[in-house]
């Protein structure tokens, strides 16, 4: 449960218009209480690729990053860029400045339909530049955990032989 990491701010993949919905975002809104859609409402609605901060109310988690993904169509390098966007426009958060530590679920996977691995492979390449001292990515299934596995050891991989071919 993402809810339940030792985090400073946890990332919920949200609706465009930042109200509570279903699947993961009934499940913050829940556990933040009634202040979380009321602050949220006040920020939204926002475009795919873009994010927005609350209190986290209710939750031990002091943060909230309403983020905001495209829905996959047809995988069009519009989309692409858009859900990197997403993750990137967490890093550009003003009210995140100070914290050390925060959590990303797969953004985008669920009802949104991105592919996983595809998902997986534009979220990793996005944050591997993470700002924070601590970044952590909460996956709800053995199907996104072998995507992210994955994509993480090819990554790996690559760097190490990057490094190989130095001079």
């Amino acid at each position: 449960d993402i809810l339940n990491c030792e985090v400073d701010a946890v990332v919920l993949s949200a609706h465009p218009t930042l109200m509570a919905g279903s699947g993961m975002s009934g499940h913050f809104h829940k556990q933040a209480g009634p202040k979380l859609e009321e602050a949220a409402k006040k920020l939204g609605p926002l475009d795919p690729g873009n994010s927005m901060v609350t209190d986290g109310f209710n939750l031990r988690i002091p943060l909230v990053v309403h983020a905001v993904a495209p829905r996959y169509i047809n995988g069009s390098e519009d989309e692409e860029r858009l859900l990197r966007d997403t993750y990137s426009s967490v890093f550009s958060q003003r009210d995140l400045a100070n914290i050390e530590s925060i959590a990303f679920p797969a953004i985008g996977v669920g009802i949104y339909k991105w592919p996983i691995g595809l998902a997986a492979s534009i979220a990793i390449s996005v944050l591997i530049s993470s700002p924070f001292r601590k970044t952590v990515v909460c996956l709800y299934d053995q199907e996104n955990y072998e995507a992210y596995d994955k994509f993480l050891a090819l990554m790996c991989q690559a760097l190490s032989q990057d490094e190989i071919e130095k001079p």
